[in-house]
């Protein structure tokens, strides 16, 4: 039985392999067979689009009602403008996992928001420990 090292919501870490929480299962890698391993933090723009087509829906929904009411211009403008202020000011994002392997080869993982903490707090043992493997092997 191998020793376990560190654990949270995210993954494991042992001597010689570490587990990560990948589509809901936990998935076994080993040390030897990557390089560097590192979160991105990405930037998720379709609920900013969507907000800002919606706000030019309602412009335009208040201007096409104008015959019908002239009130409407007013709160059709109002709307959309409080829509586009909240398209500019939202921010979503993703998180993702991604491990070079020796060949160079990406492995992306997806991590959830709620666990991006533990993730970063994984990735920066892993590169320590892969850090310490590489420079072990410089030296012989």
């Amino acid at each position: 039985m191998e020793k376990l090292e560190y654990k949270n919501n995210f993954g494991l870490l042992f001597e010689s392999h570490f587990c990560v929480l990948q589509s809901g299962l936990m998935k076994d890698y080993s040390y030897d067979g990557f390089r560097k391993i590192r979160l991105f933090k990405i930037r998720n723009y379709h609920y900013n689009l969507v907000l800002f087509l919606v706000s030019i829906g309602m412009t335009m929904l208040g201007f096409g009602l104008r015959s019908y009411d002239p009130s409407m211009v007013v709160l059709g403008i109002v709307v959309g403008a409080v829509l586009l202020f909240m398209s500019y000011r939202t921010k979503k994002y993703r998180y993702q996992l991604q491990m070079v392997t020796l060949n160079y080869e990406p492995i992306v993982v997806e991590v959830a928001a709620i666990i991006h903490e533990d993730a970063k707090t994984i990735v920066r043992k892993l590169n320590r420990k892969l850090n310490q493997k590489s420079t072990y092997l410089q030296a012989v």
